[in-house]
């Protein structure tokens, strides 16, 4: 620092004061910078050392990607099906990105997840999931075989198959389309004879049966292809690792019957997800009405006396009413065209029928017969009509069938039969006009009194049956004591074990035991009553009495028995049953044993 000398003293203390403090700052600046520098020098270097901490990373990345691909190569040349299976699922699954859309969603997914954990349990080879109609059941099926192909589980996928008791080739082409399978793994009834033969050792399996209410009676189609495969073996099946996984929505007795397999069986039940429109809908929305039979009887021909002819005006009139009243509704409710399908009658009644159509609604109206088969209705839906047109079909599009373009579909309207079979209404038309692309303009007659039925049962997750026709005199494929093709191995898997507890219905007053030997139930009985039954009766008669049995003469379950409490009285306070699974039923009414001992 140079100091000025030609100051006055004075002056010259204040201005090396200044300089010195001038000098402090900079001194401060200086070290200030220098700290700054640091600590851009250290962030720099804890920048160099983040990317080659990322590098490595990378290369480690990479190094994992090479060893995934090197795996799936090498995995691909042992199971080159696998391989195949799930770059298909990939390809359909960016398809489905393309569309704004998911392969499957939570709620399949989640299906999945419980299916698959259920195959990987050795104790259960039976599993069916109940899923309303048009919920997504093709989804959680691609799901499940996706999870299953990516799992530790051992499954081969040359074993894995979708097969239906319905006779459909359009089913076969739909759901070889959806879901990425060996092209002859999907099979329909037709096929079984060939799937049988090429099964031999089945190890590692998955059956799946779709729509497995079809075809399900014992003595049926897939109860004999079961038969054939030596499939209708308890033991076989866990040994093997098989396992019959099952889906619908209307089970039937199918439901019923693989509830009776205490130990080897599984129940899912695959809840709808977000925007889906059933059923309930159909019924909250107003857009569900009592179906009228539109044919009655034949119009009156030429040459009819006059009274004749008017009885016969008169008789179809409710048939005419109903026809105008959707011609009523047309003109009511849409503005711009769409497709309505009709079911008519078979045979000479159709053409009565759509006669009436063509007289009431006059040519402003297309009227097209889609009787060829179910490929003629799914392009006639495909085209967007000029004007309202008519789709008239016979017994085509139930269940397995999804209608496409729904917002060019207005009414649906269900042909009732005499005799009403509820999963046939369900399945039918309404069962169409369901799911995830419903239109609020679709309108759907059909039989209520079903539909509704079949809303309480959902709503109670297939727990509350009494109201829906879900029950069969005649036993299914899966049912325990099958006759036509029995199962075997089957001892302490059935329900009515001697350690399984029963539920109830009915009365409070009963109590009972299950019992493996007669000689174990009389000694019970002499408990109760304080009277030895073996003077009387050394040995009883192994066939339950005929009101019991069911119609093949079958000895009736436990559960059966319980419900109907049949022959307590006063007099009778005990009774003894045997059971169709070799077992004894003793049951009593307490009330009445305490009243005899008092």
């Amino acid at each position: 620092m140079d100091i000025p000398v030609d100051l006055p003293h004075d002056v010259l203390l204040l201005w090396i004061a200044a300089a010195e403090k001038r000098e402090e700052k900079r001194e401060e600046e200086r070290a200030e910078e220098a700290e700054k520098r640091a600590e851009e020098a250290e962030k720099r270097t804890e920048e160099a050392e983040k990317r080659a901490e990322e590098a490595e990373k990378r290369t480690e990345e990479a190094e994992k990607r090479a060893e995934e691909a090197e795996k799936r190569a090498e995995e691909s040349k042992q199971n080159p099906e696998r391989s195949k299976i799930l770059k298909d699922i990939n390809q359909l699954r960016t398809i489905e990105q393309h569309k704004d859309r998911k392969l499957y969603y939570p709620k399949q997914e989640a299906t999945a997840k419980e299916v698959c954990e259920s195959i990987a349990d050795v104790a259960i080879v039976f599993m069916m999931v109940l899923a309303v109609c048009q919920a997504g059941k093709t989804g959680c099926m691609i799901a499940i075989i996706e999870r299953l192909l990516l799992s530790d589980i051992q499954m081969n996928p040359e074993n894995i198959f979708v097969i239906t008791g319905l006779s459909d080739k359009e089913w076969v082409a739909q759901t070889r389309q959806r879901i990425p399978l060996l092209e002859s793994n999907v099979i329909h009834r037709t096929q079984f004879k060939r799937f049988a033969g090429r099964v031999g050792d089945l190890k590692n399996a998955v059956i799946i049966i779709d729509e497995c209410q079809i075809a399900s009676e014992d003595k049926m189609s897939i109860g004999k292809l079961l038969a054939e495969t030596n499939l209708k073996d308890i033991k076989y099946l866990k040994e093997n690792n098989i396992n019959i996984l099952e889906f619908s929505a209307t089970p039937k007795s199918t439901l019923g019957d693989i509830e009776l397999w205490s130990t080897c069986s599984k129940v899912h039940i695959m809840k709808p997800g977000n925007g889906y429109k059933g059923h309930m809908t159909m019924i909250r929305d107003n857009r569900l009405y009592q179906a009228e039979d539109l044919f009655i009887d034949y119009d009156p021909e030429a040459g009819l006396p006059e009274e004749e002819e008017e009885k016969r005006n008169k008789k179809i009139e409710p048939a005419i009413a109903a026809i105008r009243n959707i011609k009523d509704v047309i003109v009511d409710r849409y503005n711009s065209p769409r497709h309505h399908i009709v079911r008519t009658p078979v045979g000479p009644k159709a053409d009565t029928v759509i006669g009436r159509f063509r007289t009431i609604f006059g040519d402003g109206y297309n009227y097209k017969n889609c009787y060829g088969g179910e490929d003629q209705l799914m392009e006639e839906l495909t085209k967007r009509p000029e004007k309202h047109t008519f789709l008239f079909i016979k017994e085509k599009a139930r269940c397995a069938m999804t209608f496409g373009n729904k917002k060019c579909i207005g009414i649906l309207y269900e042909r009732i039969p005499r005799k009403v079979n509820n999963d046939v209404i369900v399945q039918g038309l309404a069962g169409r006009a369901c799911g995830y692309d419903v239109d609020d303009g679709m309108i759907v007659y059909s039989n209520v009194d079903s539909i509704t039925q079949y809303c309480v049962m959902v709503e109670s997750d297939f727990k509350e049956r009494d109201g829906y026709d879900l029950k069969s005199n005649k036993k299914t494929y899966l049912h325990p004591m099958a006759k036509e093709y029995p199962w075997n191995n089957t001892d302490g898997e059935v329900v009515f074990d001697a350690d399984k507890p029963v539920t109830r219905r009915g009365q409070d007053d009963l109590d009972w035991l299950i019992l493996d030997t007669e000689e174990e139930a009389n000694s019970e009985i002499a408990k109760l009553t304080a009277k030895s039954v073996q003077k009387k009766r050394n040995k009883r008669d192994k066939n339950a009495p005929k009101t019991l049995c069911d119609k093949d003469g079958a000895n009736p379950t436990t559960e059966y028995i319980l419900n109907r409490q049949w022959g307590l009285a006063g007099r009778t306070p005990v009774r003894l049953c045997p059971t169709y699974d070799g077992k004894w039923c003793l049951y009593w009414r307490p009330s009445l044993i305490f009243a005899k001992k008092k």
